[in-house]
């Protein structure tokens, strides 16, 4: 079974396991999203609720080794490298007229704002390891002086400067 949200919030330390209580009293009577009414009674960060909404979204999803897809180039086409690399997403295959794209547990939440905002299709997210993920970006986005050690050393910089005004 599938965690719960706000079993992961407070894994997290995010909420306590009263406010998960209230949390679903407030649910029950609102019908409003379990992260929404957190955000609003207790102040939980939205990049709290996104980062274990992405963790229980990992534990459920499909988990794909990279290494041995081998995607169409007409599967590859429907969406631009620089969109590739931004969202950090890799089409896989086509099933069920919907596209299926595969991501790092890491980057879901912008995988699926690219998936929702972007694409013109359906598409369904699958969960790769983040190594894997930028190894088939470089193979089948390939970008000039672009690879996974240059984003590693580009978010440690920023990470070093401390939060940006």
């Amino acid at each position: 079974m599938p965690s719960r949200l706000g079993h992961i919030l407070v894994e997290q330390g995010v909420l306590t396991g009263e406010q998960v209580l209230e949390v679903l009293e407030q649910q029950g009577l609102r019908r409003r999203p379990f992260g929404e009414i957190a955000e609003r009674l207790f102040g939980v960060d939205p990049a709290d609720v996104e980062q274990a909404w992405a963790t229980q979204y990992s534990h459920m999803a499909e988990q794909v080794d990279l290494t041995c897809e081998s995607p169409e180039s007409s599967v590859l086409d429907r969406i631009e490298r620089r969109q590739a690399w931004q969202f950090r997403v890799v089409p896989i295959r086509v099933e069920d007229n919907g596209l299926v794209l595969a991501t790092s547990r890491q980057n879901l939440p912008r995988a699926l704002r690219f998936s929702n905002r972007c694409l013109v299709c359906e598409a369904s997210l699958v969960i790769a390891g983040e190594s894997d993920l930028m190894a088939a970006l470089q193979r089948f986005y390939p970008m000039a002086q672009l690879d996974a050690a240059s984003l590693t050393d580009a978010r440690a910089m920023l990470s070093s400067l401390g939060p940006l005004i």
